[in-house]
């Protein structure tokens, strides 16, 4: 008998948007889709039920022009005035402000020399909130975005719930491919050695996706969030302790991200908290992809939730939809605490099947 084919990708947001077609589009293109949608967010499945059509539009509308502005300028869109600001150089992929209020460095930060007392720069993130799923916003948190990736992420997962049919196949990662290949647009990364740096900025390492029934909303189709791993920063030039102060500023405004009592900034599971056993060294709590999505979506019990990661790397390759399964990846002991604590099953966040490095929680800890 022959092989059994690959199912095709289900079309997505309103069957209207064929994600593998999407794969190939250049900055432009992801901006002429994205405009259309806010300018008719109703064809592509939004309003859900419940939701205030007006509202949802203005929403897509100030999401979409954030996108535009911190994302590197487009032939014809234009934008990148927030990535470029001459005022705030180098340029790079955070919404940031000049720091004129001496922000006292962040908690257990160490010194190194010569001693510095600021970073150049303050995140300025602009709050946004997810908002649909029969007028469910207040489920989800009002958080503060400020790279091109994770805003393009609160966008995609705006726009309305998941089709009836979608599956991990079919749909999620499909859907987790296309974003990733959107950033790279967006947020364009130079490879070398295995490392990604966009004209010394920073490129998502991962990008993730967390979908199911979230808490409190009802109805049959699913939810979905995606995220992106921190980036965006630029860190071109010669290490220098200003660099490494605004590197560590912004790590700490993605670490504020996570809802989680007790945790500390330089200490994680990843980092060896607990169990022992390092996962991926210097790991903090906040640079994974899953922050966005699992502050959005996780709740005390999530044993419903599903995910699925991808490494970027398969953004490099001249064919990457070939490369998309051999980058899916297991969850860091970081997340994997995180899906433990809302009482979550870490295998559905599995690469294939279970998860092949678990971290064991301290006896005590849970």
């Amino acid at each position: 008998m022959p092989p059994n084919k690959p199912k095709q990708p289900i079309k997505a947001f309103n069957n209207t948007l064929d994600m593998v077609d999407a794969y190939t589009w250049n900055i432009d293109a992801i901006y002429d889709w994205i405009g259309e949608v806010a300018d008719d967010p109703a064809k592509f499945g939004a309003p859900e039920k419940g939701d205030d059509l007006e509202a949802k539009k203005a929403h897509l509308e100030k999401i979409k022009k954030q996108i535009i502005k911190l994302g590197v300028p487009a032939p014809r869109w234009k934008g990148g005035e927030e990535y470029q600001d001459a005022q705030l150089t180098p340029n790079q992929h955070i919404r940031r402000r000049l720091n004129t209020n001496n922000v006292p460095p962040p908690p257990e930060y160490t010194y190194i020399e010569p001693p510095i007392e600021k970073s150049p720069f303050e995140v300025n993130g602009s709050e946004s909130q997810k908002k649909n799923g029969n007028g469910a916003a207040v489920l989800f948190p009002s958080m503060l975005f400020w790279n091109p990736c994770d805003l393009m992420g609160l966008f995609l997962s705006t726009i309305g719930l998941a089709p009836a049919a979608a599956n991990k196949e079919q749909f999620y990662v499909p859907l987790l491919a296309m974003f990733g290949l959107w950033c790279a647009k967006i947020s364009p990364p130079v490879w070398k050695d295995g490392n990604s740096r966009n004209h010394g900025n920073y490129f998502p390492a991962v990008v993730q996706c967390t979908w199911g029934k979230a808490q409190g909303v009802p109805g049959a189709r699913d939810d979905f969030f995606l995220g992106a791993s921190y980036s965006g920063i630029s860190l071109a030039g010669p290490w220098s302790p200003t660099q490494y102060f605004w590197d560590r500023v912004v790590r700490y405004e993605r670490f504020k991200l996570v809802p989680i009592q007790s945790l500390k900034f330089d200490d994680s599971p990843a980092r060896g908290n607990g169990s022992g056993t390092a996962d991926v060294p210097g790991h903090r709590f906040g640079n994974c992809a899953e922050t966005y999505p699992f502050t959005n979506m996780m709740r005390d019990p999530s044993h419903n939730l599903q995910g699925i990661a991808i490494n970027s790397r398969y953004t490099s390759y001249p064919a990457p939809e070939k490369k998309i399964k051999d980058n899916i990846v297991d969850p860091c002991f970081n997340c994997q605490d995180w899906i433990l604590r809302c009482r979550g099953t870490v295998n559905n966040f599995a690469k294939a099947g279970t998860v092949k490095k678990l971290w064991v929680p301290p006896p005590a800890m849970f």
